[in-house]
Order: C-alpha cells, then sequence, then structure tokens
C-alpha cells in the first residue's frame, strides 16, 4: 500500500463527535481508512446527520483532517465540522 496515490478519498463513518473525532464500528477497517487519508490529496467524509455527535469504538481521524463534510443536506460550513 505504499505505492498508493489517490487524488480523492472519499470515506465513511458511523460518528463525528468534536471531542472525540471521527469513528466507526470495524476496528479492521481504521488501518484502511487512515492509509487512505494519508494518500489522498483530497479528503471527504460523507455521513447521513444521525451520525453527527456520535461515538463509536474505533477512532479513524480528527475531524480536522477532512477537507469537507457532506451529509444529506449536503456541505457543511467549516465552522460546522468543530461542532459536530
Amino acid at each position: 500500500m505504499e505505492h498508493l496515490r489517490i487524488n480523492h478519498a472519499i470515506l465513511s463513518a458511523g460518528g463525528v463527535h468534536e471531542q472525540q473525532g471521527v469513528t466507526c464500528s470495524n476496528f479492521n477497517e481504521v488501518p484502511i481508512k487512515q492509509i487512505a487519508m494519508q494518500r489522498a490529496l483530497r479528503k471527504t467524509l460523507v455521513i447521513d446527520g444521525s451520525k453527527l455527535r456520535t461515538v463509536r469504538p474505533a477512532f479513524f481521524a480528527k475531524i480536522s483532517q477532512f477537507d469537507e463534510i457532506v451529509t444529506e443536506n449536503g456541505l457543511l460550513p467549516r465552522a460546522s465540522h468543530q461542532g459536530a
């Protein structure tokens, strides 16, 4: 995977929380998601609004590591990322 290059990583999550970060339920997904983020030029998190202010067991990123967060209501403004 060290030779992998990604233009745009589009990732999902089970939870997005201001203090606890971006999380998922499956620990086996964490290394793959983290590698994709490390290699990507652009990172987008796609979630439904029910994931905001939710925490799942497996942390994989800080909210600030994403260039944008998209929900069913559209693109969240950058300032809203901190209040997720």
